[in-house]
């Protein structure tokens, strides 16, 4: 499966298309099985060196995979939004981050608009 490009006006451009950008986001993000990266912050999960300061060969395994994936998720963020979006987004360091700033910008309370 190759990776989602959105094109220029499928982008995240804000808070008009942000409702059917997140549902394309979620939905390819689980079918990579990375939206766990999105969801939790799941650097935090990260094996801590033992005693003597070193990782365990399956630890540093562990880490290394978790970092790559939680990379993969970034990426697709943010090659998936507008410049002006980038600039938001760019410094934080997890794909958890950057979508929490995502939805801090963009994600309203549309309760009322369906009635609930």
């Amino acid at each position: 499966m190759s990776e989602l490009v959105l094109s220029e006006k499928e982008k995240l451009q804000g808070i008009d298309n942000f409702p059917i950008w997140y549902s394309i986001m979620m939905d390819y993000l689980k079918a990579k099985i990375l939206a766990k990266y999105i969801t939790y912050n799941m650097i935090d999960m990260l094996k801590k060196p033992t005693s003597n300061g070193n990782l365990t060969p399956e630890d540093s395994d562990f880490n290394e995979n978790l970092e790559t994936e939680d990379a993969k998720a970034c990426t697709i963020i943010l090659t998936n939004v507008c410049d002006k979006i980038k600039t938001y987004i760019k410094d934080f360091k997890t794909g958890h981050k950057r979508m929490k700033k995502i939805e801090k910008l963009y994600k309203n309370d549309n309760s009322s608009f369906y009635g609930m």
